[in-house]
């Protein structure tokens, strides 16, 4: 759709925002920012997104979906205008407008880079003093199965390819030992030929026994906003037991915590390097925080929007009536946004099925719940037709609720997904239930 003479004719304080889907992740945010008063565009990669296209249809108006947000920015006073890059890939376009003023908030050159290349995300984290597990770093599967072959039988790895099709990929492994490892370097090495891609490099991590926890932080440009950040505990596996495959995320617990020895240790000395590449938004940091004694190694160092940490973070906001749009204004104008709860916060993905069923195997069927219940469900891909939800993809949408308590938080999500009508519903049962350890041990260890 072409960008309508809306953007042109807006009350005063009608703010402008471009949601630039690279990954297909905005949808819930824009349907609020939408809600809070604020005119929106909605542009989705087709490069990225194919199978997905009819996302957002009915949700948003037909001049709302745009082909080209080139359109929008040329249209619209880059004072009144924020765009916001759901995800990496997308960098040196981000960089390009920061530097001719414009607002944008996610996406960066030097982001991209660290994402897609683990061994720099690695080296960052040394460089601000955290340590990491003992790395070994291939560009050959057989080298890696050489390696491991030459290792004690009962040694643990975690298999962690580089490259952008592998940020956040099913394809990293936590082995159970040596030739568990080796068996699965043997089908990636043969999926590779079946499958036609290639993995050229990756590492083998050594594997840390301990609790894992990503603290993540919004960054202004300038500073870290407010006095806090959020701890986010996540479960990958599809299945209850933390069995399956890893599907990136199946559902998580996230609380909001003030500035702590985390952030004064290692998060703040990032501030010069943030500032260097004008980066603008979250970044995230996850550690195992060894049983031993306790301190944090990094795993992955994450200079995007944490999906789906980042909705549940926003549920909190949500539940304490802050507004995303104000938010994101403070970030982009780098003005004060002071925030502090108390509030714990769990969200749990839907799927229909299985998460393995094609887009043609769940697209178009109907699904429905009451209305009340709308606030607590965010969108991944879902569309509106003749007055009916409908699925267009895998996954459906994320469930969230926020308390004060743990437990009201899981007890809050859980009466909901009771009430969703949604075809062949899958989702885990026993989301938080690890939460409460990994907290009283972060607490133990003074890192929340």
């Amino acid at each position: 759709m072409k960008c309508s003479t809306k953007c042109l004719n807006r009350n005063r304080d009608d703010m402008v925002f471009l949601f630039i889907n690279i990954g297909g992740d905005w949808e819930s945010i824009a349907q609020r920012v939408k809600a809070e008063g604020h005119s929106i565009y909605y542009f989705k990669s087709k490069e990225n997104l194919k199978g997905r296209e009819d996302t957002g249809v009915g949700i948003f108006e037909k001049d709302e979906i745009v082909d080209d947000f080139w359109e929008v920015i040329n249209k619209t006073d880059k004072k009144d205008l924020y765009i916001l890059f759901d995800d990496n890939g997308y960098g040196d376009m981000a960089d390009f407008l920061r530097l001719h003023g414009y607002h944008v908030i996610g996406g960066s050159a030097f982001c991209d880079k660290i994402e897609h290349e683990r061994s720099l995300g690695t080296t960052l984290m040394k460089i601000i003093g955290l340590k990491v597990p003992p790395t070994h770093v291939f560009d050959k599967i057989d080298d890696g199965i050489k390696f491991v072959m030459s290792q004690p039988e009962d040694e643990k790895f975690v298999f962690k390819p580089e490259g952008e099709e592998f940020a956040g990929s099913s394809k990293t492994y936590t082995s159970k030992g040596q030739q568990d490892l080796v068996d699965y370097l043997r089908w990636i090495k043969e999926n590779e030929l079946e499958k036609h891609y290639t993995i050229a490099k990756y590492e083998l991590q050594e594997f840390i026994e301990g609790e894992e926890a990503d603290f993540g932080y919004f960054f202004n440009g300038e500073d870290f906003v407010g006095k806090g950040g959020c701890i986010d505990i996540e479960e990958k596996k599809s299945a209850d037991g933390n069995k399956g495959q890893a599907i990136g995320c199946a559902g998580n617990v996230v609380l909001y915590i003030k500035h702590g020895k985390f952030y004064d240790q290692y998060v703040s000395k990032l501030i010069p390097f943030l500032r260097k590449v004008h980066y603008v938004g979250q970044i995230s940091i996850n550690c195992i925080f060894s049983s031993k004694d306790g301190q944090p190694y990094g795993l992955e160092f994450t200079p995007r929007f944490g999906w789906d940490s980042v909705i549940t973070e926003f549920s909190i906001y949500q539940e304490d009536n802050v507004k995303l749009s104000d938010f994101f204004m403070a970030l982009a104008n780098k003005t004060p946004f002071e925030f502090d709860t108390k509030k714990i916060a769990t969200g749990v993905r839907v799927f229909t099925g299985s998460i393995t069923l094609d887009k043609e195997d769940v697209s178009g069927r109907y699904f429905s719940f009451p209305k009340r219940l709308e606030k607590y469900l965010w969108f991944y891909s879902v569309a509106k037709k003749e007055g009916s939800y409908t699925i267009e993809d895998n996954p459906v949408l994320v469930a969230n609720y926020a308390a004060p308590t743990l437990q009201k938080s899981i007890d809050g999500v859980y009466k909901i997904m009771k009430q969703l009508n949604i075809p062949d519903i899958l989702y885990r049962m026993e989301i938080g239930q690890r939460a409460e350890e990994v907290l009283t041990f972060l607490r133990n260890w003074g890192w929340c």
